[in-house]
């Protein structure tokens, strides 16, 4: 399983977007949609099969916008054949980045070619990442109840709308899953495919992690995910959070971005020297073209 560039909030908007896949099966005959344990069968048959999902999947490199309220920045990424995904930053403000931030990238890079410990420290993040997941999706046929909502027309056709809120006797058993108590939203589902098209979610009280000791997410905080089919997978091509809390105890944060991804290619399975060689490549093909395209402007 390979994933994209990821913090606490990204991980947690990951899972829940796992977890609505579990709606998915809402495109039985409607006369189950009514039924809570049903809906609750259905939920632990799908969270068990995302939970066997391998990495027989083909490999995409892809970019995203990344904006926050300090810069936008634009990044390049690409998927090796044995599942790790290398980033590089492209631009910063719509400008290439300064040098200082491009030796940065070049020394992660080179130091991935170089060290095999930096390989197996980067898989072992990436799996914990995956198991993270995996906790969180043996959880959701517990965690949550669902409630169908009807249908209505989408982008990739008919689309399943879900609304999914917290389970009242469900008790976290880990720290994954105490954030599973504080959020509800709505998702929308690809009938034919049974993936999640759109999901909208928010808190709905303040979830305290490690008894508030660790950090907190304040109720309010909201995000937006939306995925579309991209060659025989799935991937999220556009994700808003708005979040504020608290790190341990004390230090106050306030997370608001915006990820865009686009320029989805499947590519073939690339060694490691052969992602990084593409990522070079593209950085200095981007710096081009913003030459190009300030000289144009300035011919104007």
């Amino acid at each position: 399983m390979t994933f994209k560039p990821a913090k606490a909030l990204w991980t947690a908007a990951m899972v829940l977007l796992c977890g609505a896949w579990a709606a998915a099966q809402a495109a039985a005959p409607a006369g189950g949609y009514h039924s809570p344990q049903a809906m609750r069968e259905l939920m632990r048959r799908v969270s068990e099969n995302e939970v066997k999902a391998d990495d027989d999947r083909e490999r995409l490199a892809y970019r995203m916008r990344d904006e926050t309220p300090q810069e936008t920045t634009v990044r390049a990424f690409v998927e090796t054949k044995d599942g790790l995904t290398l980033g590089r930053t492209l631009l910063v403000n719509g400008a290439p980045p300064n040098r200082a931030r491009q030796q940065k990238d070049e020394a992660r890079l080179q130091k991935l070619l170089s060290d095999p410990s930096a390989v197996a420290d980067k898989r072992k993040a990436q799996q914990r990442d995956a198991q993270r997941i995996r906790t969180m999706m043996k959880a959701l046929p517990d965690a949550f109840t669902f409630q169908y909502e009807g249908t209505e027309a989408g982008g990739t056709g008919q689309l399943i709308r879900v609304k999914f809120q917290p389970d009242p006797n469900f008790n976290p058993p880990n720290r994954e899953t105490q954030i599973f108590g504080g959020m509800q939203g709505t998702m929308w589902i690809d009938a034919k495919e049974e993936r999640v098209e759109h999901i909208d979610a928010r808190l709905v009280r303040d979830v305290n992690f490690g008894w508030g000791i660790l950090g907190r997410l304040d109720r309010g905080g909201s995000f937006d995910v939306r995925q579309r089919k991209i060659g025989d997978r799935w991937e999220i091509d556009e994700m808003t959070l708005n979040f504020t809390g608290t790190i341990l105890m004390f230090k106050s944060f306030v997370k608001k971005e915006k990820q865009v991804y686009s320029d989805f290619r499947i590519i073939p399975e690339l060694p490691l020297a052969e992602a990084v060689a593409m990522l070079n490549k593209e950085q200095v093909e981007s710096a081009a073209g913003n030459g190009n395209k300030k000289v144009r402007e300035a011919q104007k």
